[in-house]
């Protein structure tokens, strides 16, 4: 949840409007100028795991807000041609659940229906987000 709670204001500092989806995903979004073009999807996952690289995921999300911010600091973010919408993912790495892209997949429509039967030792997966919303 701090986590969560900091990739918000960050988002928000750049200028961002931001909201948490049920699986945990992270979202940040600016219209630019036309709010109904598609939009282009950039960031990363949220979680890691053991000796996995350095910046593996964090970065991706790091560098996708700070160019939003960039164009926010200089007046330019509202002058996109299309939205953009930072995500960061939640449990990419299938560390907490033991199974692997459920907020990307979660995202992308594609998350069967059964992967929300999944434990863990505290939390049942389909009712693990209601927990904290």
């Amino acid at each position: 949840m701090r986590a969560i709670n900091l990739i918000r204001k960050w988002m928000e500092d750049a200028g961002l409007r931001t909201w948490v989806d049920q699986m945990g995903n992270v979202h940040g979004r600016v219209d630019g100028a036309n709010a109904n073009a598609e939009a282009l999807l950039i960031g990363s996952h949220m979680d890691t795991v053991v000796d996995a690289g350095m910046f593996d995921g964090s970065l991706g999300i790091v560098s996708a807000i700070s160019a939003l911010k960039a164009l926010h600091v200089n007046g330019k973010l509202q002058t996109l041609k299309r939205p953009v919408e930072v995500i960061a993912f939640s449990d990419e790495e299938g560390v907490r659940f033991q199974t692997t892209f459920l907020g990307s997949g979660a995202v992308a429509g594609i998350l069967p229906a059964t992967t929300l039967e999944i434990s863990d030792k505290r939390f049942h997966l389909g009712t693990f987000w209601l927990y904290f919303w």
